[in-house]
């Protein structure tokens, strides 16, 4: 071939005008469906209960040839879809789609079989790869920004570590995260003891794991020992700990502690074009008290930008 074929244009998907006889088709179950298609009873004659293909039907199938064509060429594109998700199941290990997150249009890749992950509200879990980033800030290409992420409610420093992204370096630099800004709530904790007694409540046990592989199939991530709460298995991953701060905060019994002060940047490990990079977040907390006390439920976010330099 020598050129590109001339596309048919037209202006709406077979039979989808106002009006058009169509025929409604399920997944499965009926006569006229995704799964068989027409079923035997289209293929015996009609004086013996037999049916006939109806026009509406015919237009179905047309509708159906060219309705996502039409989709795609109004400028429509393949991103995650919870409907048809849960539909198969999940998408394929290997899958790729697009993924336009404000400015930039990526392609982004399925790491596991079975993926229900949304990826469109930035939770990748370890589940999605990113191919490609388009941002370019000075000397640093973009690879995510995370506003106000929220850290599950854990109960000690080494409760778990969550993946927040998996993506092919697009370039050889320095991993670089840039905390912008943080906020934490304390609710003031219910104790024993008498006002005399005293104690300090500690927000710590977060940090930022990385690490790199060579190939998709290499990656694993940090997880938690068999001792539930004792310690975290880190499976070679670089740690900066001490996230948001690794000091005591508030005495007991003060509450509705408010936004916190920004913390420095964080520069990760030296990365290399086309290697495969895990970026995590360890979410925790400790503390530190004299006499009997139960904690509340509590609250801390944090924004942050991860770049390579």
């Amino acid at each position: 071939m020598t050129g590109l074929p001339e596309r048919q244009l037209f202006a709406t998907p077979f039979a989808g005008g106002s009006g058009a006889a169509i025929a409604p088709i399920t997944d499965a179950g009926a006569d006229f469906c995704f799964d068989k298609g027409f079923d035997s009873a289209f293929s015996a004659p009609h004086s013996n209960g037999g049916k006939y293909v109806t026009r509406a039907q015919m237009n179905r199938i047309g509708n159906l040839a060219t309705k996502n064509d039409f989709y795609r060429m109004c400028g429509g594109i393949n991103t995650f879809d919870p409907v048809f998700a849960q539909k198969i199941g999940g998408y394929p290990k290997g899958a790729i789609l697009d993924y336009f997150n404000g400015t930039d249009l990526l392609k982004i890749l399925s790491l596991v079989d079975n993926n229900l992950t949304d990826f469109r509200n930035e939770s990748y879990g370890g589940k999605w790869m990113l191919l490609n980033q388009g941002e370019q800030e000075l000397n640093k290409t973009l690879i995510v920004s995370y506003d106000d992420y929220e850290f599950p409610a854990a109960a000690n420093p080494y409760d778990n570590a969550s993946a927040l992204i998996t993506f092919k370096s697009p370039a050889s630099g320095l991993l670089f995260i840039d905390v912008s800004s943080y906020e934490r709530t304390i609710p003031s904790p219910t104790h024993e003891g008498g006002i005399n007694s005293y104690g300090r409540i500690g927000i710590f046990g977060q940090a930022f794991l990385a690490r790199t592989f060579s190939s998709i199939d290499d990656v694993v991530f940090p997880n938690i020992s068999p001792s539930i709460g004792s310690s975290m298995t880190y499976n070679d991953y670089f740690v900066v700990p001490g996230l948001p701060t690794n000091s005591l905060i508030s005495s007991w019994y003060a509450s509705n502690l408010g936004t916190g002060h920004v913390e420095p940047n964080y520069e990760i490990k030296n990365v290399s074009a086309g290697e495969i990079v895990s970026v995590c977040i360890q979410n925790g907390f400790g503390y530190s008290i004299s006499g009997t006390t139960t904690l509340g439920a509590w609250d801390l976010s944090i924004s942050f930008r991860i770049y390579i330099i």
